[in-house]
């Protein structure tokens, strides 16, 4: 049998290796975080803070990263944010050890997380196109979400497990010894040089504005990047939430919340296995835009009607299958989404461009974990989910109707070119 094309590279082969065992680490990792914020609380508020702390870093330091990772050495840079996320895990672990861990140092923590997670996404994102070959690069986009959701679907269910008959402290001395491998990986991977030539020294403010200048001429990277938002801020925000429903709505402990994430984690590698057969989109035709398919659309609007109907309480089967699907839509839109930012931007912008989509993706999500987490302490969870998927659902629908009317004014006027070109060649116009 044939390895899918990207695994046939053998550097993006090594880069998976190590990869599967970092990513098996940061998803037990992210519900530890989780469930000790509940267990040292007991409020969904500051489950949601912590949520909030860990990915906010994206918003300030993520593209700041990403103008480094443009021109930074890939490999270095990619090896000393793998030893930062080893010496956050250690840390941990030691408060854990010690008794030492309190909800101030779990903030701090999580803030420190959150900004080496900020220079990782950028890096990680730069060094796949140059690991797999080019006409692979949809095909390696798949597989690495491929990996990314095994991850979702073991890790936090392996975390869950670990604290209820191990104690969080094991738990996370586990999780540490899953981020080593990936160095390993990455001392000893090669990749292809960067197309991009640069001759000035960086500025930083103004590789930004470049950077963001590049995404906004761009319709098609604009218009993944509006989506992303509104549904990472509504189905995101409240998978990070998952601590209180858990153990605040059913009563299940460490052990439920694992169960949970699990159950998401399935959705999403199903997801990612389903896109990891092909492409998750077309190459398009020079001088044409990507676009996401139909299907993406249809995802969208089935991630919120799952986050509305997880907030009329079911009993705990149906709301592990509801879920599930959540998780299948997420990443079938996540995928996709990045598949058209990576696809459309070139070398010598990639990391701005890609540390962008991650800041509004994930920024996007810790956003609205904050604001969910706020208003269910005031108004309760279900009536927070039902609001939050209803006002999504207006918002994406408006944004579908812009998408739909573009690409239908596009295609009317690249009929009429054609027939002009036929016209003034003398030949007859195309059907």
């Amino acid at each position: 049998m044939r390895l899918p094309p990207a695994l046939q590279d053998p550097a993006f082969r090594l880069f998976m290796a190590g990869n599967f065992f970092s990513q098996q680490g940061a998803w037990a990792q992210r519900t530890i975080f989780g469930w000790l914020a509940w267990e040292l609380s007991g409020s969904s508020g500051w489950v949601g803070v912590i949520a909030f702390l860990s990915f906010a870093p994206t918003f300030i330091s993520g593209p700041v990263f990403g103008v480094m990772a443009d021109r930074a050495d890939l490999r270095r840079a990619a090896i000393s944010v793998q030893l930062a996320l080893i010496s956050v895990s250690l840390l941990l672990f030691a408060a854990l050890a010690t008794g030492a861990l309190t909800l101030t140092i779990l903030a701090l923590l999580a803030v420190t997380q959150g900004v080496t997670t900020s220079a990782q996404n950028p890096v990680r994102m730069a060094l796949v196109p140059r690991l797999a070959p080019r006409a692979a690069l949809g095909n390696a986009i798949a597989i690495s979400a491929l990996n990314f959701n095994l991850a979702r679907l073991i890790g936090p269910a392996a975390g869950g497990y670990a604290i209820a008959h191990f104690g969080a402290a094991a738990a996370q001395a586990a999780v540490a010894a899953l981020l080593v491998p990936m160095f390993f990986s990455l001392v000893s991977v090669e990749i292809r040089p960067s197309t991009a030539n640069y001759a000035a020294p960086v500025r930083i403010a103004a590789a930004l504005g470049e950077g963001a200048a590049y995404a906004w001429r761009r319709r098609s990277i604009r218009s993944a990047l509006a989506l992303t938002a509104v549904f990472a801020i509504v189905v995101r925000g409240m998978l990070e939430l998952m601590p209180v429903i858990a153990d605040g709505v059913f009563a299940r402990g460490a052990t439920g919340l694992g169960e949970l994430m699990a159950a998401a984690g399935l959705g999403a590698f199903s997801g990612a296995f389903w896109l990891s057969s092909g492409d998750a989109v077309k190459s398009p035709a020079p001088g044409e835009a990507a676009e996401p398919p139909l299907r993406t659309f249809i995802a969208l609007f089935g991630g919120l009607l799952g986050v509305a109907l997880l907030s009329t309480t079911p009993g705990w089967w149906a709301a592990l299958a509801i879920v599930a699907v959540i998780g299948f839509c997420s990443t079938l839109t996540g995928v996709t989404m990045q598949s058209v930012v990576q696809i459309t931007v070139d070398d010598a912008h990639r990391g701005r461009v890609m540390s962008l989509w991650v800041m509004v993706g994930i920024g996007s999500a810790s956003l609205g974990a904050l604001t969910m987490g706020a208003a269910a302490e005031i108004t309760g969870l279900e009536a927070t989910l039902r609001l939050g998927a209803a006002t999504g659902a207006v918002v994406i629908a408006l944004l579908s109707v812009v998408e739909f009317q573009r690409r239908r004014s596009s295609r009317s006027s690249a009929s009429r070119n054609l027939e002009r070109s036929a016209l003034e060649k003398g030949r007859p116009p195309p059907p």
